[in-house]
């Protein structure tokens, strides 16, 4: 009786680890396999974003409606022209996080914690590198 109430409770034990019977400490099973060490690898990431905007421009003419007497507007600026304009007036993201990263340099001047000094060396490795590829106008309308 003894002997069946101790198998008992390893079939118990068996059944809440959720190994199959007698795997548990199978060394070739895919579960208790030893992984490698990380390997470095570089990579290039390609990140979309867009953002609707004001531009303003110049480069317009204003037409007489005959019908109803009003006037309209219409943009004369090619698209080009209104992404030449944007860029004027506007922070690309590599010019905004060079910002980013400025202030950074100057937080870590006058912080002493040392996990926020941390963190923000993080972020100022994660600032730098950005290369602008290309900036689009895709649509455009009157504000």
């Amino acid at each position: 009786m003894d002997c069946q109430l101790s198998n008992i409770k390893n079939i118990n034990i068996s059944m809440y680890d959720n190994y199959p019977p007698g795997a548990a400490l199978d060394p070739n099973a895919p579960y208790n396999q030893v992984e490698g060490p990380e390997v470095e690898l570089t990579c290039t990431t390609v990140t979309t974003l867009s953002k609707q905007d004001i531009v303003y421009t110049d480069n317009y003419m204003l037409e007489d409606d005959e019908e109803d007497g009003s006037v309209h507007t219409e943009v004369l600026a090619t698209y080009s022209e209104l992404e030449h304009e944007y860029l004027k007036q506007h922070h690309s993201i590599p010019e905004l996080l060079e910002m980013l990263a400025e202030y950074i340099k100057k937080d870590l001047e006058v912080i002493s914690d040392k996990e926020r000094i941390w963190e923000l060396r993080e972020i100022l490795k994660e600032c730098s590198g950005w290369k602008l590829e290309n900036t689009e106008i895709e649509d455009y309308a009157l504000a």
